[in-house]
C-alpha cells in the first residue's frame, strides 16, 4: 500500500494517529480529539454518518 503524507493512499487501512492527524492538518483539532478518545481507525471514520459525528463525539 503507497503512503501519502505518512498515510495508506486508502483511508480503510488508516489506524487512529492517521484519522487523527488528518483532520489536525485539516484544521480540526476539535474533531482530531474526539476521534483520539474514542479510537476511531480508517475503517471506523468510513462507517460514520453526520448523525454519528454530531451526537456519538458530542460535536
Amino acid at each position: 500500500s503507497s503512503l501519502e503524507n505518512g498515510r495508506p493512499l486508502d483511508p480503510a487501512d488508516w489506524a487512529v494517529t492517521d484519522v487523527v492527524n488528518y483532520f489536525r492538518t485539516a484544521g480540526f483539532e476539535e474533531q482530531a480529539n474526539a476521534f483520539q478518545e474514542q479510537e476511531i481507525d480508517g475503517k471506523s471514520l468510513l462507517l460514520m454518518t453526520r448523525n454519528d459525528v454530531l451526537t456519538g463525539l458530542s460535536l
